[in-house]
């Protein structure tokens, strides 16, 4: 899932579309909480600037 997640987010249009999405990571639509939880991940990763555990991306994944 690291690898994964490396990868997309160099993907620039992506992490663009990402921040005007308003979604929640808890949307009964999976497939909206899956963009949800991926997008809060990588505000995450901006605010720390270090390793985070992508735990809402790992259980919104895990209950596709």
């Amino acid at each position: 899932m690291n690898s994964c997640i490396q990868v997309l987010k160099k993907v620039r249009e992506l992490s663009e579309d990402l921040k005007k999405f308003r979604g929640l990571h808890t949307n009964p639509d999976k497939n909206l909480a899956l963009i949800a939880a991926l997008r809060d991940t990588y505000k995450l990763l901006e605010i720390n600037g270090e390793p985070v555990r992508p735990l809402n991306l790992v259980v919104v994944s895990v209950n596709i």
